[in-house]
Order: C-alpha cells, then structure tokens, then sequence
C-alpha cells in the first residue's frame, strides 16, 4: 500500500493479515534458526572437550591440534545462523513499521530502542564473551597440550598454523559481524 492511497477497509484488513501471515512465518524461522545454533555449539563444546580428552588419554598432538579447526568451522556455522537471524529481524521491524503505521499504538517485538553499536556493549558479557570462550579455551588448552605431547615437530607446525589461519577467520568473521551476532 503506497502512502497517501485510499484503499477500503477490507483492503486494510487484507493486508494486515498477510503482514502478520508473513510476520508469524519469519518469527518460526527465527526460532528454527536459534535451534540449530544452539546445536551447533553445544556441538562445539562436545566435540571439543571429547578430543580434548581423547588426545590426553592418547598423548596425541595431532588429536588435540585438530580441536581448533573442530570448534571454529562449527562456531563459524552458529555465527552464520546468528547473522541470518539478524537479517529476518531486521525484515520483521520494517513489518511492525508497517502495522505501527495502520495501528498506532502497536509496539514491535523487534523495535529496538538503541544503536547497535551500545546494544553490542551491553551484551557483550552476557553473549559475545560466552561464546568467544567456547571457541577460544579449548582451541588454545588443545594447542599447549598439543605441544606439550608433540611427536613429530613437522605434524605440529602444519597444524598449528592450520589453527592459527581458521581461528582468525573465526574472529575475523566474528568482529565483521559483531554487530548482528
């Protein structure tokens, strides 16, 4: 609907309906999306500790070097899930702008009264710290422990440097959007 056209009230009604038909859609797929990167860091605490454990017991480096690439490719997936999640709610806000515009008064779900920017300060240590330290306490306990049972200096070089390059992709993707995260 274009502003300032005149349209019936059965108009009105019907376009309500398919924004809230359409609102309820994305807020489903929202909540799918939070599902699966609930999933995918549990995942990465799991598997990671698990290795952790495994290259102990074992006395193997190369276990324990893999735990980093392990960690970041699956916290880089829940990263990507989280952006998505941002994106649709982005959609959704300029959903409740329109449904404010044809009901004052409405108040959006997603209507964020802050700048991204301090809304990133403010959850930094109820979420971002969080899951920075799923990703970076057992890829940097894997690598000392790596090191300490090294057996082939080569295998641990490779490897580590394999790390060190996913890992900061990790942050680098990580602070590019940090403000959708």
């Amino acid at each position: 609907m274009e502003e300032g056209e005149r349209v019936s009230g059965e108009d009105v009604k019907i376009y309500v309906d398919i924004l809230l038909a359409e609102y309820k859609a994305l807020r489903d797929e929202i909540i799918k999306k939070m599902d699966h990167r609930t999933t995918l860091r549990v995942s990465a605490t799991t598997l990671s500790l698990a290795a952790v454990g495994v290259g102990v017991e074992r006395r193997s480096s190369a276990i324990l070097l893999l735990v980093p690439v392990i960690v970041a490719l699956l916290a880089n997936m829940a990263n990507f899930q989280t952006v998505q999640i941002g994106r649709l709610s982005r959609y959704i806000e300029e959903i409740e702008g329109k449904l404010v515009g044809l009901h004052p008064g409405v108040i959006g779900w997603h209507t964020r009264s802050t700048d991204r920017k301090l809304r990133f300060r403010q959850i930094f240590v109820v979420y971002h710290l969080p899951n920075l330290t799923i990703v970076l306490a057992p890829a940097f306990l894997a690598m000392t422990l790596g090191w300490i049972y090294s057996d082939s200096l080569k295998i641990s070089v490779i490897l580590t440097c394999f790390d060190t390059v996913v890992l900061g992709l990790f942050l680098w993707n990580f602070v590019k959007n940090r403000h959708n995260l």
